[in-house]
């Protein structure tokens, strides 16, 4: 497989293996992978989605009816070459096999024998770049190996950018941002949300503030329940539901954050939802949507939660403040801060008009932003461009070049420092 070829670009780009890898454990990685498949699939693409074996991940795509091929690819206990060999060997395999022309890395660590197996079939790769926040998330492998990096926040961007600058090699590299998306409301939703106010009896009057979250500290839960407390000093007592996924450590993780509301004084109010509420429903059905995150480098669940009608309050971390404009589109406040955290919530509920601007102004920006045609669009023109063809009609390639900081090395220099791959032309 040469990387630059004749031909419809398109043509080259059909058969294109999406790559998750172990790195990403995150709720909103899979997700954003599963939507880039999706989207893939609709605009006509043969896609394979290769991940390590024993990966959640895998059931997800099955269900979506992806083809998956899972691989053995995690790092061997001892450092022989011969099991790397024979690591890269079995990727090759699976690209050859499944006649792959691109290969599309959807995790900042990607499967490790997916990349040099790439470089040696000539296929090129482009990734996707979600959870750098700093120096240290930023993957070398990933930067050496790849024709195009596409950042999904302005932070990642920037480290990306910094990181490339300041490299000493020869190589051309070239960083596109490309903003996620995120599946519009559905079909019923509405409906599904007023069964669930019932359910726990909220009325028409009742301002329900709600959080969806991973089961790990990480996600602020905590956080919300001792602003619940601070609320409650103050006299208001709203409706606190709190969301942490399917799993059976989502429940285990609930069952700690119910003793930690009773111990605040604030368990008659909280409330758990349950495996068999979906995000999407929660959200439609809350008034105020709180993402206290501690880390978020992506910042999904704001936009899920604008996309829902909610008003919502994020901590100013990670990649959540790209997504809500203070005043407008939502409130940030302070992270890891449970009294700035209390007092924001507390002015959306006494401020019905703030809360109702902050709903239709976020919800207006939340559709236009994440909007499946816009992201397959930038999508497909960084696959044609890395596969020989122009990205779009004026021929200009996609994003910003990163030129080398050093000479070309010599042909020896090449093999020994193991840092030449071929520029971008």
């Amino acid at each position: 497989m040469n990387r630059r070829r004749n031909g419809n670009s398109d043509d080259l780009t059909r058969r294109v293996a999406l790559v998750h890898g172990e790195a990403d454990h995150s709720v909103e990685g899979d997700r954003m992978a599963l939507t880039a498949a999706r989207v893939l699939a609709d605009a006509g693409r043969h896609v394979t989605v290769v991940v390590p074996k024993g990966r959640a991940f895998e059931r997800a795509a099955r269900d979506e009816r992806l083809a998956v091929v899972p691989l053995s690819c995690a790092p061997p206990d001892s450092t022989l070459p011969w099991e790397s060999i024979t690591r890269i060997g079995g990727a090759c395999g699976v690209f050859w096999g499944n006649r792959i022309q691109l290969v599309h890395c959807t995790t900042p660590l990607p499967v490790p024998s997916v990349l040099p197996a790439a470089r040696m079939l000539k296929i090129p790769v482009v990734a996707g770049i979600h959870a750098v926040t700093s120096d240290a998330r930023i993957d070398r492998s990933l930067c050496r190996f790849t024709d195009l990096l596409m950042p999904s926040t302005k932070i990642a961007k920037e480290w990306i950018t910094r990181y490339l600058r300041g490299k000493k090699t020869s190589t051309v590299r070239r960083v596109a941002f490309v903003p996620p998306s995120l599946p519009m409301p559905s079909d019923g939703v509405a409906g599904r949300a007023e069964v669930l106010r019932k359910k726990f009896a909220a009325t028409r009057d009742d301002v329900v503030v709600a959080m969806a979250g991973e089961p790990n500290p990480g996600a602020g839960c905590d956080l919300l329940l001792e602003a619940t407390a601070v609320i409650a000093q103050r006299g208001l007592h709203p409706p606190v539901w709190i969301s942490c996924g399917p799993s059976r450590r989502a429940a285990e993780y609930c069952e700690s954050l119910a003793v930690l509301a009773e111990e605040l004084g604030v368990g008659a109010q909280v409330h758990f939802p349950g495996a068999d509420v979906d995000r999407e429903t929660l959200f439609a059905a809350a008034d105020i949507v709180a993402v206290p995150s501690r880390i978020d480098p992506i910042g999904l669940t704001a936009g899920e939660a604008m996309l829902g009608g909610a008003a919502v309050i994020v901590s100013g971390t990670g990649g959540l403040p790209e997504r809500v404009e203070h005043g407008v589109t939502g409130l940030v406040v302070p992270p890891i801060d449970p009294t700035a955290l209390g007092d924001g919530i507390f002015r959306l509920l006494v401020d019905l008009d703030l809360r109702s601007s902050l709903s239709e102004s976020g919800k207006e920006f939340a559709l236009r932003y994440y909007r499946n045609d816009s992201f397959c669009n930038k999508l497909l023109e960084a696959h044609r461009f890395v596969s020989g063809g122009t990205s779009d009609r004026s021929g200009a390639p996609p994003g910003e070049i990163i030129p080398p900081s050093a000479p070309t090395p010599s042909r020896s220099d090449r093999s020994r420092d193991g840092e030449y791959t071929a520029p971008l032309s």
